[in-house]
């Protein structure tokens, strides 16, 4: 069974110009649906649990963050029972990193019990890195995870550190990178995919376990051939073969500075070998920054519209060739924030609220888990939808 995988991909437009050490404290919102009924919700801080697509939540934030000791920077499901929680923990006087330190809990049996097990960083030199608070976790089973953390001081402008476990988490090794702190996905134990690095311009792969990287680049489509930059994703995989490829494309702006163009979607059938263009998501122009965020299953590409234009649009998009013309098209009034789908009618999207479908959007429910703890959000009303 392949695994619904769902990612979301903020760039503003200092970061062009700056480490990950800008957004080391920020607090992710994600969202995943595992099954047709079955997901999990981080909001704010707290981690819930649906086994019934939201009608209710279960919170099953592990101890140390529900107490507000530490915080969440990622949370990664390989089912509906093994999981992960990244919590980082803000080190007082320096402490042993320098600044940050991270444990990682982890539950057998979908968040109702933690075991957190502090993550050791092998050989690490205090005096050259510092630890920035961000990190991410990748697992393909039970045993053999990544996770890539952020630096905000070190050499060579090296911004992150990338470890490996064959262990569910007891230990870690490091593995080198050739790019900085950024998104780090692996489809297997031996193929990884990466992409990070200055602005996100850098795309590698690794098909030896992270012994070895190459470089991988794509031809803009004629559209963006007069972009001035180019960042790349890591390639959202929906199978060990079929997978997608997001680059987000800005030009020079009319008035000075740059503009988002748009983003091309690539398609793949072997692994990444090779990549065919899909989609085209062309921008009516604006600022560079903002959250752009896309689900897929099967052949199926969410895709929420550039954010500054907040338009939700679902499209069949073969991994093999161009695509079908968007199922449909519904304006928003917030930013979309997040998306996870587990068939092209059935899915989740955040867009100040937590909203789900079962009919591909023709009608929308608020399925936002109470606390009282969250910050009040900006409406949204699903209107009828354009075709």
């Amino acid at each position: 069974m392949c695994k619904l995988r769902f990612f979301a991909f903020f760039i503003a437009a200092a970061f062009f110009l700056i480490p990950s050490v800008a957004r080391a404290q920020a607090t992710p919102n994600e969202i995943k649906l595992l099954t047709q009924n079955t997901g999990w919700a981080l909001l704010h801080g707290r981690l819930y649990w649906t086994n019934d697509f939201g009608q209710d939540w279960r919170d099953i934030t592990p101890k140390a963050a529900a107490s507000g000791r530490e915080s969440i920077a990622d949370v990664f499901f390989l089912d509906t029972s093994d999981g992960w929680a990244l919590l980082r923990n803000p080190e007082s006087d320096g402490g042993r990193y320098g600044g940050w330190s991270f444990e990682l809990a982890a539950t057998e049996d979908g968040g109702i019990t933690w075991s957190v097990t502090p993550v050791a960083i092998p050989n690490w030199d205090p005096k050259s890195y510092t630890l920035g608070g961000s990190g991410t976790l990748d697992f393909v089973d039970a045993s053999h995870g990544w996770v890539d953390l952020s630096l905000q001081s070190s050499p060579a402008a090296n911004w992150g550190r990338l470890l490996a476990t064959s262990d569910g988490g007891a230990t870690w090794r490091t593995v080198p990178a050739p790019i900085g702190f950024g998104d780090v996905r692996f489809i297997s134990t031996q193929t990884g995919w990466g992409a990070g690095g200055p602005g996100g311009t850098e795309l590698v792969v690794t098909r030896d376990g992270g012994k070895t990287w190459q470089h991988v680049r794509v031809q803009a489509p004629p559209q963006f051939r007069k972009a001035i930059h180019a960042s790349y994703l890591a390639p959202l995989f929906t199978g060990a073969l079929r997978g997608f490829l997001p680059v987000m494309y800005t030009g020079a702006a009319p008035g000075g500075g740059s503009e988002a163009l748009g983003v091309s979607v690539f398609g793949t059938t072997n692994g990444g070998r090779t990549w065919h263009l899909a989609a085209v998501l062309k921008s009516a122009g604006g600022s560079s920054g903002g959250a752009f965020s896309l689900a897929a299953t099967d052949e199926t590409l969410v895709v929420p519209d550039m954010p500054w234009r907040g338009r939700l649009s679902i499209s069949e998009l073969p991994t093999s060739g161009p695509g079908a013309p968007a199922l449909g098209v519904w304006p928003l009034r917030s930013q979309v924030g997040g998306a996870s789908f587990a068939s092209p009618n059935q899915g989740w999207v955040l867009a100040g609220k937590l909203y789900a479908t079962a009919d591909g959007g023709q009608t929308w429910t608020d399925i936002t888990p109470k606390t009282p703890s969250a910050p009040p959000h900006h409406g949204f009303v699903p209107p009828t939808p354009h075709f």
